[in-house]
């Protein structure tokens, strides 16, 4: 998997570290994650969280970018950061309380590193789902303030076996 973490000075929210094992993830199966993210400016009500996810089809130089649409949640959706941070059950929220702080807006600034053994499970589909789902993707997750700023952004490139 490859990860490319915001390094742009005038950003608010730094990705300085972004590590997920096992490299090659596989459907059905947990990915732990590790990261440190620092955060310049509390992120207030009204940020906006952005997640696209880019199914690329076919092979070589003849694939096609599919962006996955939003569907019950899941998929390349956008929405209130605060509202999906401060939902109680929100891998966000967990990410939180394991470093003994409340889920709430403002996130005010400071240092943040997952606690231990953060997992992921990776839906596993059956059948023709499954047969689709696999293949090479481009996720990337954005966080862009009430203004529309762009606060920060993490780009990562994985193939799902």
């Amino acid at each position: 998997m490859f990860v490319r973490l915001s390094g742009k000075a005038n950003k608010v929210v730094h990705f300085e570290e972004f590590d997920i094992e096992p490299q090659d993830p596989q459907l059905g199966q947990p990915l732990e994650i590790k990261a440190t993210i620092k955060i310049d400016e509390p992120i207030v009500n009204g940020t906006v969280s952005s997640l696209s996810i880019t199914k690329y089809v076919g092979l070589g130089l003849f694939s096609v970018p599919v962006k996955i649409p939003c569907i019950s949640g899941f998929g390349s959706c956008s929405g209130s950061f605060c509202e999906a941070f401060t939902h109680p059950d929100s891998k966000i929220c967990e990410f939180m309380k394991g470093l003994g702080r409340q889920c709430e807006c403002p996130i005010q600034p400071g240092v943040f590193h997952t606690p231990e053994h953060m997992t992921v499970v990776l839906p596993n589909p059956s059948g023709l789902g499954k047969l689709l789902a696999k293949g090479p993707y481009r996720i990337t997750w954005e966080w862009s303030g009430p203004d529309g700023t762009q606060l920060g952004c993490i780009t990562a490139d994985a193939t799902l076996k």
